[in-house]
């Protein structure tokens, strides 16, 4: 909560404090946390991967790759998790993080997958706007930001820092949401 509203000093004394009473996946989840909010993202990725696979969980992993503009290896690990299961949209973010790398990488995204995660999870405006983000849908995804703000304002954190919204960063519209 801390680092949602930019108490990140805050948080870091608070999980100082608290360290040593956290399992060890707590407590790599909150330092990697705190390394990400202040923009460590290269030292977040190499932590992670220094850590054995109990404690790698894939969204983050794919997550920190495609902030350290590593899409390839996104790309990859994505495609290793989702063919054996034939794409299957049971994990959302999954798809969502998995179509960005290839987005990233110049690829078109999978309509289709994201269409379907879209049909799959009508209610979920968060997922939504970044489904709308990947396609390229800029009202749809303004309309299903405004949504999420007008019941939770600590949604203009995740907006500013989910690489699924870095092109629309600069774009009026995105940046009078976040202000």
């Amino acid at each position: 909560s801390y680092i949602e509203i930019n108490r990140v000093e805050d948080a870091e004394d608070l999980y100082k404090k608290f360290e040593f009473h956290l399992s060890e996946y707590l407590q790599f989840n909150c330092l990697r946390a705190l390394m990400e909010s202040k923009g460590q993202f290269a030292e977040a990725l190499t932590e992670l991967e220094r850590r054995t696979t109990d404690y790698i969980e894939h969204n983050g992993h794919i997550y920190l790759l495609i902030k350290c503009e590593k899409y390839e290896q996104a790309k990859q690990l994505g495609k290793s998790i989702l063919e054996p299961i034939n794409y299957s949209t049971e994990d959302p973010v999954l798809i969502v993080n998995y179509e960005l790398a290839r987005k990233k990488l110049n690829e078109s995204p999978s309509d289709k997958r994201l269409n379907d995660v879209l049909s799959q999870n009508s209610k979920d405006e968060r997922l939504k706007s970044a489904v709308y983000a990947v396609l390229g849908k800029k009202l749809d995804m303004i309309e299903s930001i405004r949504k999420v703000l007008k019941k939770d304002k600590t949604f203009k954190y995740e907006l500013s820092v989910w690489p699924v919204f870095d092109p629309y960063r600069k774009d009026a519209d995105f940046i009078s949401l976040i202000q």
